[in-house]
């Protein structure tokens, strides 16, 4: 007897496998998928796209767009880097300016609030 065996996406994972397996993380996300990985709005994830912050490519032409995972790692690591350096350098101001550039306000008062509960910033 085979295993048996779904076909579904879930969070960002396939789960076309036996019960037994890992689930294989998806190559491409779409943007709501990666709003959520990053628990920011699809219009945000739009804008990083616009700005060329966020590499993605587009599927057909009906603005199908995906975002591999490697990229979103890589920007990910990239944010984190610019605000090691921004706070390294004093420039606290300039990390939480880019939030509320490219952000909404929920997402600037999330982060005003990490800043505040990590103690960051406090001189």
């Amino acid at each position: 007897m085979s295993a048996a065996v779904s076909g579904t996406c879930k969070g960002g994972y396939m789960t076309d496998r036996a019960p037994d397996e890992q689930p294989k993380p998806l190559r491409f996300l779409t943007l709501a998928q990666v709003a959520e990985e990053l628990n920011t709005r699809h219009s945000t994830i739009r804008a990083l796209i616009g700005s060329g912050e966020l590499p993605a490519i587009q599927i057909g032409g009906r603005g199908q767009w995906r975002i591999e995972r490697s990229r979103l790692e890589d920007y990910i690591a990239a944010a984190y880097a610019k605000a090691r350096s921004d706070i390294a350098h004093g420039d606290l101001e300039s990390t939480t300016g880019s939030i509320t550039e490219t952000g909404t306000e929920a997402d600037t008062e999330a982060s005003s609030e990490a800043v505040i509960e990590t103690g960051a910033g406090a001189g």
